[in-house]
């Protein structure tokens, strides 16, 4: 965060990314208020955010609804996760729009960031899911999970 003030990019949409990990962290740390500040941040950054992408709103999403969870927002959380899982199905079907029937996909970054993030997505929105309405969850990604996601990008 010290340098997003020192370079003067709070005002940046690309940003968002940067604050909604600080929320995440701040959260997890108990600094709640400054959690609460970071989320809105990066929430009206995403607002803005234009030509990006996929991968990086998805993460971004992603990062608020874990920092959601941990302040207790089961709901936003929920929200955020949608909006990640619809950013990234657009992306997707941008892309099989741009492809012609008889050609094969290319392999690309992108089609592989969109689909890790999306795995991503699917786990956590599972685990947010699983939460009764009302209590804090401790969430994080187990090592079971998280190489699951690595060979479905393989």
């Amino acid at each position: 965060m010290a340098q997003v003030e020192r370079r003067e990019l709070y005002d940046e949409p690309t940003s968002a990314l940067v604050f909604a990990v600080s929320s995440m962290v701040r959260a997890h740390r108990d600094r709640v208020e400054d959690a609460q500040v970071d989320r809105k941040r990066a929430t009206d950054l995403l607002t803005i955010l234009e030509d990006q992408a996929p991968w990086f709103e998805a993460e971004a999403r992603i990062a608020l609804a874990r920092a959601a969870l941990r302040l207790g927002d089961v709901t936003g959380a929920r929200t955020v996760l949608g909006e990640a899982s619809r950013t990234v199905s657009r992306a997707r079907q941008s892309a099989s729009s741009m492809i012609e029937p008889s050609a094969k996909p290319p392999v690309a970054s992108t089609s592989q960031s969109a689909r890790c993030s999306m795995s991503r997505a699917a786990a956590f929105a599972r685990t947010a899911t699983a939460v009764p309405a009302g209590t804090v969850p401790a969430f994080s990604i187990s090592a079971q999970a998280a190489s699951s996601t690595r060979s479905q990008v393989s």
